[in-house]
């Protein structure tokens, strides 16, 4: 069981192999238990579905972001053209009940590449919505969303996890896609949150070409020994409150529910009411994706009653109310 003794000075823990760059461990699906799985994010891996098991990738080099402010730096993140000049049309949402939102990031994903599909598979979505949702001691889940005002639709949403003082995110969508550069605009505002939340390094993954437009952020890769150090350096950072930030303009909105009140309904098949007749006669309404949700109060004209939802159970209570 990996424990907070298991970091050793270079990072190495549940090592199988090392090739090109690249350490990892392997553990099979019945392993990664909830503790385990809090383990897995106190250390700062992330566990992959992958043939039948997790795969856990520890690189011995990461791209993260420096957040630690530099005397006289100031928040440089506010500053990012676009932001200023689109701040009106967005809210900055942070929200820990995460599942909904991963089921709009699992329909994107397949979306933008329908032969691969997506890693985000149903049981690890519940994993990753439970871990979120309970943001033990140690580790603190989040969904922070880029939110449209005229519209109440999610433009973008970036999901990530702190451990101390670093902050690792794990998937990002991009759900509108104009010349608001909605992606890059939800960057600017995460960084400037988490600098201001007190996080110290924020883990981007492997660097790509992209990238290197966020040098001046303070981005670089950080070589595993590095990387560990800060992260065993700043484990006791206790993080600031959510009512000290501001993103100028931006209006911050928080959405926390306390998992005693929290009731989900099941990813599999359920059984529903009877579809009415602008639905789609083969799913039940709360069998059907946020998106067939979505489409289908278009449909009925419902739109302008939609505006400002956010939960899925929100668009099936629509719907159901106008089957009545």
């Amino acid at each position: 069981m990996l424990t907070d003794s298991t970091i050793c000075d270079d990072g190495g823990f549940l090592v199988t192999d090392e090739s090109d760059g690249f350490m990892y461990g392997m553990m099979g699906t019945d392993a990664l238990t909830e503790d385990i799985f809090e383990s897995i994010m106190r250390n700062m891996l992330f566990a992959l579905p992958m043939m039948g098991g997790y795969f856990l990738p520890n690189p011995i080099e990461r791209f993260c972001l420096d957040l630690r402010i530099k005397e006289g730096q100031g928040d440089l993140w506010l500053r990012n053209k676009k932001l200023k000049k689109y701040a009106k049309d967005f809210s900055f949402v942070v929200k820990t009940d995460i599942r909904e939102d991963l089921l709009l990031a699992k329909e994107y994903h397949e979306d933008k590449d329908p032969e691969n599909g997506t890693w985000l598979e149903p049981d690890f979505i519940e994993k990753l919505s439970l871990m979120s949702l309970n943001n033990r001691e140690i580790v603190k889940g989040f969904c922070f969303s880029l939110v449209e005002n005229s519209t109440g639709k999610t433009a973008a949403s970036c999901f990530g996890f702190a451990s101390g003082g670093v902050y690792e995110d794990y998937t990002m969508c991009t759900l509108i896609r104009d010349h608001r550069s909605c992606g890059s605009i939800l960057n600017r505002l995460v960084g400037s949150f988490l600098q201001q939340l007190g996080i110290s390094l924020w883990y981007w993954g492997y660097q790509i070409d992209y990238m290197k437009e966020y040098y001046s952020y303070g981005a670089r890769n950080f070589k595993r020994s590095e990387f560990f150090s800060v992260l065993r350096e700043t484990k006791d950072t206790v993080l600031k409150p959510f009512s000290e930030i501001s993103l100028g303009k931006v209006p911050i909105v928080i959405q926390q529910k306390p998992p005693t009140l929290v009731e989900k309904p099941p990813l599999g098949p359920a059984a529903t009411d009877s579809v009415p007749a602008d639905l789609p006669k083969d799913k039940g309404i709360a069998e059907m994706s946020v998106k067939e949700l979505k489409q289908a109060i278009a449909k009925a004209g419902l739109e302008s009653q939609s505006v400002g939802f956010y939960e899925k159970s929100e668009f099936v209570a629509l719907l159901l109310e106008h089957r009545a």
